[in-house]
């Protein structure tokens, strides 16, 4: 982070407080959980706009669980059971930055689409484990750095690989995505199988 940018952080007044739904799921609760040990990276699921953290209850919680992740999904302000409220990128990562400071370990932030940025701005206030993004859509923008240099994963559709935010991410973070083919969205059925696996084998 440049001096410019921190010294415009500090002069920005703060983000309101509000009410965050948080869905946990540990691995003990997982069906097909098979005892090994708990792992001490927890894992902090982001829907996308469109989407809901309930909608990770449907596979992602439960496969990521079943790995001995401990795992959370974040509902952002005017999503689930949360009051409604402005869907700025920088509040919506001051959110991730608070439910992930509330885990017992540095956690691993996972990224949907266009809650990718979020992420990303997150990643620059709290130290994580690592970042997941998963079939990212960012604004045209230079990329932020990221604190401690986490561990980065980019999961795509093989149809995607060649956008420019596939690139510009290729080459902010030199990093290569890992691919996935099937059909449907990244929430449920074989596409989403298939990045769950992907992500599993990254960790």
């Amino acid at each position: 982070m440049s001096f410019a940018d921190w010294h415009a952080r500090r002069l920005r007044p703060p983000a309101p407080a509000a009410a965050r739904e948080v869905l946990t799921l540990t691995p003990t609760d997982a069906l097909e959980y098979d005892d090994d040990p708990v792992k001490d990276t927890p894992l902090l699921l982001i829907p996308d706009s469109a989407h809901e953290a309930q909608e990770c209850e449907k596979l992602w919680m439960p496969r990521l669980a079943a790995s001995a992740h401990e795992c959370a999904a974040l509902n952002f302000r005017g999503k689930g059971a949360t009051p409604a409220g402005p869907r700025k990128s920088d509040l919506r990562a001051h959110d991730i930055v608070q439910t992930a400071a509330t885990l017992e370990h540095q956690a691993v932030l996972v990224a949907f689409a266009d809650s990718a940025l979020p992420v990303l701005e997150a990643a620059t206030r709290y130290p994580a484990a690592g970042v997941v993004l998963l079939d990212p859509v960012l604004p045209d923008r230079d990329l932020p750095a990221l604190v401690g240099s986490p561990r980065m994963c980019v999961v795509a559709r093989e149809t995607d690989v060649h956008e420019k935010a596939m690139a510009r991410l290729r080459e902010r973070f030199d990093i290569s995505p890992l691919t996935v083919g099937g059909g449907g969205d990244l929430y449920t059925g074989a596409q989403a199988e298939a990045a769950a696996d992907a992500v599993i084998s990254w960790l």
